[in-house]
């Protein structure tokens, strides 16, 4: 059983050591969640197939053959705008939980040394309301 007086030591060194290792793997498991949500990869592979698999099947001749591959390409440029526009926001989140993450890590760097500021500063205007 630690004493009273081993439990700061005790926190600053899992603080610093084994806090670290268990916040990369909570920022792993958390990106990891957002590239499967947004389907990142499988969107990057299907950018240019048609929106939902829509195709018009060309007819013998040159009218329904142009008019079969307009609606075709037309389809492509709908998939290409929405998977497009579903991996801008996939890859913004990831981003912008990463910057996030390092505002976060350079917080938990500094809480300890904040913590006994704070409670210094505390004790301090307690003796001079006194």
């Amino acid at each position: 059983m630690t004493s009273a007086l081993e439990l700061p030591i005790a926190y600053i060194f899992w603080h610093y050591s084994v806090a670290w290792s268990d916040l990369y793997k909570l920022y792993k498991n958390i990106v990891w969640f957002l590239w499967h949500f947004f389907s990142i990869e499988l969107l990057f592979r299907t950018l240019f197939s048609p929106w939902k698999r829509l195709h018009e099947v060309p007819s013998k001749n040159t009218a329904g053959f142009l008019g079969s591959s307009l609606l075709n390409a037309l389809f492509r440029v709908i998939g290409f705008l929405v998977r497009g526009s579903t991996l801008c926001v996939g890859l913004s989140a990831i981003t912008l939980f990463s910057a996030l993450f390092v505002l976060f890590a350079l917080a938990w760097l500094f809480a300890p040394l904040l913590i006994v500021t704070f409670a210094i500063l505390g004790l301090l205007s307690l003796a001079r309301f006194n």
